[in-house]
């Protein structure tokens, strides 16, 4: 239930937990490939227990601007990092992320921050999946695949 306050709102009530989650999940991009433009990067350190096989890293934390998002623009985070294998021996997530962005910006061979400028000059496509709200997680967003636009 809310909790009522008093005083100069009278009874407006009290936000909750739910009302947040709700505002949070609202604000996720919905199921789409986008085109866009990297706006920017700065490297990230994975220090937390649930980074798995990149603890200990240090990532790309890259913002992109997607056009045209349901008639506006957003803003999109996403993490990148070249040659991280998961423990299965596949490729991790940031490092298909990293190749795919490498590939259609021509820098395939290239250091990774000249991949990421590289980026900041050329239209993407991004592919983002709205995932469901399940096992404890929160909906979130997911970056599929990055192409050319």
């Amino acid at each position: 239930g809310c909790k009522m306050t008093e005083g100069m709102f009278g009874d407006w009530e009290a936000t909750t937990q739910e009302q947040v989650k709700q505002a949070e999940e609202a604000d996720l991009i919905p199921t789409g490939t986008y085109e866009g433009q990297v706006q920017d990067y700065k490297p990230r350190l994975k220090d937390s227990e649930k980074a798995g096989v990149l603890l200990g890293k240090t990532v790309a934390a890259v913002t992109a601007d997607l056009f045209n998002v349901a008639g506006r623009n957003r803003k999109f985070f996403f993490e990148a990092l070249p040659g991280v294998q998961k423990e299965d021996g596949g490729l991790h997530a940031v490092s298909r992320t990293a190749v795919q962005i490498a590939k259609h910006t021509g820098t395939i061979g290239q250091p990774f921050d000249q991949t990421l400028e590289a980026a900041k000059q050329t239209r993407l496509k991004f592919r983002i999946r709205l995932a469901e709200a399940k096992g404890g997680y929160d909906a979130r967003n997911w970056l599929d695949a990055v192409t050319s636009a």
